[in-house]
């Protein structure tokens, strides 16, 4: 479990964390796939000069409107 503590309302956490826009808007910019269960998406993480230098997955196993987003 990942726990960051923040002052928004559920809809706009929820957007943050189930859409792509959303993620890559805080985590990492390089936030590509689809934000759908069942789908994958790929986070990569770049040094300054562009190289990539580290990369994973993740599939999307459940999303409940402004509850819940798992990941794997």
């Amino acid at each position: 479990m990942h726990r960051i503590g923040i002052q928004a309302g559920s809809d706009k956490v929820y957007w943050a964390l189930s859409t792509i826009e959303g993620l890559a808007a805080w985590w990492t910019a390089d936030t590509s796939g689809v934000a759908a269960v069942g789908k994958t998406i790929v986070f990569q993480f770049r040094d300054p000069n562009g190289k990539i230098i580290g990369e994973f997955e993740m599939e999307v196993l459940k999303q409940e409107p402004f509850k819940k987003c798992v990941y794997a």
